[in-house]
């Protein structure tokens, strides 16, 4: 059953990236540096002996979420693109969203048993429930997104703008439902118990 979860968690994220690289020019370099950092952090965090620790992946994440947000603020007041700010918010907040529940998986109760073993586990219940709402919160943030990608690209249809602003627009809501749908599996991994 486990395995599933992490072929649930990770092939999301894998269709992120690849969603990543068909974004407009704006948005594609930051994109893929984004899904992959999540797609490795994943990856190493249910492989059996770690690359790196869960809080050095955790740190990583962090870093990268501020570090494109802040340079994203500064493009968008050189050369203002559509789009780019809301995507951006909703990479940071899930690079760490991504960061807590890396963390989160690696704490509790069984966290100094055998070194290496992976286990799924939180540190406690109140802990747990803030990965919840926010993993909830972060959804229902995505859900809207989408639902505003789709509005925009139906517009862009009635007005017969091009196929490839449509077909950007999709990317874009396959992107967000492949994020939101990553880090809900990996909410899911976390907060039930092993």
């Amino acid at each position: 059953m486990i395995e599933i979860m992490h072929g649930g968690m990770l092939v999301p994220a894998s269709v992120s990236v690849c969603c990543a690289v068909g974004a407009p020019r704006a948005q594609r370099v930051q994109g893929v540096i984004v899904g992959v950092a999540m797609l490795l952090a994943m990856a190493d965090g249910i492989a059996a002996s770690p690359v790196l620790p869960a809080i050095v992946w955790a740190a990583l994440l962090v870093l990268l979420a501020i570090s494109t947000s802040a340079i994203s603020s500064v493009g968008q007041r050189r050369h203002p693109v559509a789009g780019v700010t809301k995507m951006t918010t909703h990479r940071a907040l899930a690079l760490i969203l991504t960061a807590s529940l890396i963390v989160a998986g690696c704490t509790g109760p069984t966290a100094s048993t055998a070194a290496g073993a992976h286990h799924h586990g939180v540190g406690g219940e109140a802990f747990a429930l803030v990965l919840v709402v926010a993993t909830t919160l972060y959804v229902g943030y995505s859900a809207v997104a989408i639902w505003r990608g789709v509005r925009a690209r139906n517009r862009a249809r009635d007005y017969r703008s091009h196929d490839r602003q449509r077909h950007r627009l999709s990317l874009g809501a396959i992107d967000i439902a492949a994020m939101a749908a990553s880090t809900s599996v990996m909410a899911i991994m976390v907060t039930l118990p092993s």
